[in-house]
């Protein structure tokens, strides 16, 4: 999958290598901040012991598998659902990275604010000015 479909804000980016230097800042204070790290922990502590526990209710089944295909599995899941939890954090800043190129987006939702006339994003009710959102 395409990383704009899965952010759009990607597509005002005016090359691949503008759009890959976006990403890589967006994507550097997520993974050096400590939950991220607690999330990766969690992750590593918890799959193996939940593993086991669903080995043993497989073999009562009657279904062979070995531990590090199910742990294999769980940690792909805890992974997957990391990236669920932390791509608001990247759209939001690569939202404000365009906001810092001129391109007027909403940092909340990331609807398209150029000729607005009231400074209240119409998609969500976020109040903005032409430096970005208003503390309320």
């Amino acid at each position: 999958m395409r990383a704009s479909r899965v952010f759009p804000e990607l597509s005002f980016f005016p090359s691949d290598k503008e759009r890959n230097l976006a990403m890589r800042k967006a994507y550097r204070p997520v993974i050096l901040g400590p939950r991220y790290w607690l999330y990766v922990i969690f992750a590593a502590v918890v799959s193996v012991p939940v593993g086991k526990a669903v080995l043993y209710y497989l073999h009562l089944l009657g279904i062979a598998l070995n531990l590090g295909a199910v742990v294999g599995g769980l940690i792909g899941g805890f992974a997957g659902s990391a990236f669920y939890f932390f791509r608001r954090r990247i759209a939001r800043s690569l939202r404000q990275q365009l906001r810092d190129r001129g391109v007027v987006l909403c940092i909340q939702c990331g609807y398209d604010l150029r000729g607005q006339t009231e400074n209240r994003c119409p998609e969500c009710g976020e109040r903005f000015d032409s430096h970005g959102p208003i503390s309320t």
